[in-house]
């Protein structure tokens, strides 16, 4: 008989796979509450879980949907607490970080995720020892950067060293 753990972990993997081709994707965006879902499923303690839960939100982030579902229904207040203190496993990470740069490419949300705590999650993850975190979150902090409104919550987080150093 599988635990309950287990059946989320092959609900996260199943719902990764879905959110890989596009048509399953697109699917995936009619309903809010997956976006939800899968939030969920990267509170759980099973690495398992926490890794096919962001594949999923990831590639889901790209869409313009997605994204205004996670900022309307504050969600990346959540996936900012789940990536730097929930996740312990550097791929997770990397996928999380991943996915917090694809909200970052929506205009009409950005100011209010770098105001609610996204350049202080980008700075902490530009300071783990991954390459690929480091290297995302150098690119976000560049592009948050080149607008002149973003200077001062930069600023105040201490974004400047990362900026100069990586």
């Amino acid at each position: 008989q599988p635990s309950n753990t287990d059946r989320l972990v092959w609900c996260a993997l199943g719902l990764a796979h879905l959110a890989l081709q596009s048509r399953s994707r697109k699917l995936m965006l009619r309903d809010p509450y997956v976006v939800e879902g899968l939030v969920q499923v990267m509170r759980s303690s099973d690495s398992r879980a926490q890794l096919y839960g962001p594949i999923a939100l990831c590639n889901m982030s790209s869409h313009c949907i997605t994204k205004k579902t996670i900022y309307d229904r504050k969600f990346h207040e959540d996936l900012i607490v789940i990536t730097l203190l929930r996740v312990n496993e550097v791929e997770t990470k990397e996928i999380c970080a991943k996915t917090l740069y694809n909200l970052l490419t929506n205009s009409e949300t950005r100011n209010g995720l770098v105001s609610s705590g996204f350049a202080y999650a980008i700075i902490k993850l530009a300071k783990l020892n991954s390459t690929e975190i480091q290297h995302m979150c150098v690119k976000a902090l560049f592009n948050l950067s080149c607008d002149s409104a973003m200077s001062p919550e930069l600023l105040h987080h201490g974004a400047m060293p990362i900026l100069v150093t990586k």
